[in-house]
């Protein structure tokens, strides 16, 4: 049991990987552990030169978990064209994962912060232009 009262309802803790070197390298080299990775913008991951086996959920702008994959092994490429992010921790068999249809509010603060550099990128554009 954790400090929650039971195995599975507190939430994670979670890093972001919302630059594309950050998302190149995802949890590959990473040491075992129990966060979340965010990987933002993104609808395609693979798992080529992994040593360890991911649970991987692909998420909506929405926030709805489109599809979920567990145990996915080493050299395997996934993806999902709808997806806004990916979500992806050490494969944990024993543990409950996202499901398809579940919604998550970190979606929402991630396809946020998106748009917002998104939008930072294009006034800083406009300000360079003569």
């Amino acid at each position: 049991m954790d400090e929650c009262g039971d195995t599975q309802s507190c939430a994670p803790e979670v890093e972001f990987a919302l630059t594309r070197k950050a998302r190149l390298k995802g949890l590959l080299r990473a040491p075992v552990h129990d966060r979340w990775m965010v990987l933002a913008p993104c609808c395609d991951i693979h798992t080529i030169g992994m040593k360890y086996a991911l649970d991987v959920a692909f998420v909506s702008r929405r926030g709805v978990v489109l599809t979920a994959f567990r145990n996915v092994g080493p050299n395997r490429r996934l993806r999902n064209r709808a997806a806004a992010l990916v979500i992806e921790r050490f494969a944990d068999p024993g543990r409950a994962w996202l499901v398809p249809g579940e919604s998550i509010s970190i979606a929402r603060i991630c396809a946020d912060q998106k748009i917002e550099r998104e939008r930072n990128q294009e006034r800083n554009q406009k300000g360079f232009q003569l």
